[in-house]
């Protein structure tokens, strides 16, 4: 079970990579390509600025890989997956081989804190990266510096499976202790 946790980072997170990537600032933008798993109308009508769409009912097929997980395969890229049924593409990528991390949110909670500049319905085609900045210093100013919103998280899923397979190893370890005997009883 430990096999699948699997990372995920916040929508800051990424919005910080974004703005670091745009001033020429290492960022982790370069190694990911960003996926929606969203269903296909919905892709179309709103999503991440640059996200390839995936159709999660690819992967009960033998052919689940389209050319674009392949090459970020091949290249060692991150797949920073969001959407519907996110985290479970996410733990099923990331056990077939893929560098899978999980954005946490969905494109309404991004467009509710970013609104403009980091999803495709607005009027650009390309990040606003100025726009992004703004509202990632201003959410900082209100939350103080040493705020947490840039820290990267384990999914909840992740925390749950280390919990279950910890509680299994218990389990384990108790059943394989020998019961109690009583002093001066032959054993």
């Amino acid at each position: 079970l430990s096999e699948e946790t699997y990372p995920s980072i916040t929508i800051f997170r990424l919005v910080q990579s974004i703005i670091d990537d745009a001033e020429g600032r290492p960022s982790l933008l370069a190694s990911f390509i960003i996926v929606d798993v969203n269903d296909y109308s919905r892709f179309e009508k709103e999503h991440v600025i640059g996200a390839f769409h995936y159709n999660g009912a690819l992967l009960a097929r033998n052919n689940y890989e389209t050319a674009y997980l392949s090459e970020a395969k091949r290249e060692g890229r991150k797949v920073l997956i969001y959407g519907d049924g996110a985290e479970r593409i996410t733990a099923t990528l990331y056990q077939r081989g893929h560098e899978a991390v999980l954005l946490k949110g969905n494109t309404t909670a991004f467009k509710s804190v970013f609104p403009i500049g980091l999803l495709s319905s607005s009027s650009h085609s390309s990040f606003d990266v100025a726009s992004l900045r703004s509202v990632l210093e201003e959410l900082r100013r209100k939350n103080g510096t040493k705020s947490n919103i840039l820290h990267p998280t384990l999914s909840s899923r992740s925390r749950s499976v280390d919990r279950n397979a910890r509680s299994k190893e218990r389990g384990r370890a108790m059943s394989t202790k020998r019961p109690w005997i009583p002093p001066g009883t032959a054993g």
